[in-house]
């Protein structure tokens, strides 16, 4: 999946979407538990969309996070968005980042949503 994926977007990809969808198909033949996002959440661990969506966000910094954790919140995140609007609205999304457009163009244009507009969306359906 990274492959395909850094080949679509000529490697314009954000480390959330890339991992997340790359779970997402993981997920096909080995279910991923959303247990543990729920229970970060609720104990205010999860890290915010806000901070997944910089561009920056682990390149080339040193940040201390729970990698397991952090993919399994991508693939939720990844799964609301595929589950609401498709998978070709995804496929668009990765056609967006490797024209270059920012990530709150794409978030606005995609899914009508802002990011923080999208994290409480995504939450909710995280919680139902």
């Amino acid at each position: 999946t990274h492959a395909v994926v850094d080949d679509l977007t000529e490697g314009k990809v954000p480390i959330w979407l890339n991992e997340g969808l790359a779970k997402y198909e993981e997920a096909k033949v080995k279910p991923v538990d959303l247990t543990p996002v729920r229970q970060a959440r609720q104990e205010g661990k999860l890290v915010p969309l806000i901070t997944i969506f910089d561009p920056a966000f682990l390149r080339g910094k040193s940040v201390t996070i729970n990698a397991g954790l952090f993919y399994t919140e991508a693939y939720s995140l990844v799964t609301y968005l595929a589950d609401r609007w498709g998978l070709s609205t995804l496929r668009d999304v990765l056609l967006d980042f490797k024209a270059g457009k920012p990530t709150d163009t794409i978030l606005r244009e995609r899914f009508g949503y802002s990011a923080a507009e999208l994290e409480r969306n995504w939450l909710r359906w995280l919680n139902s």
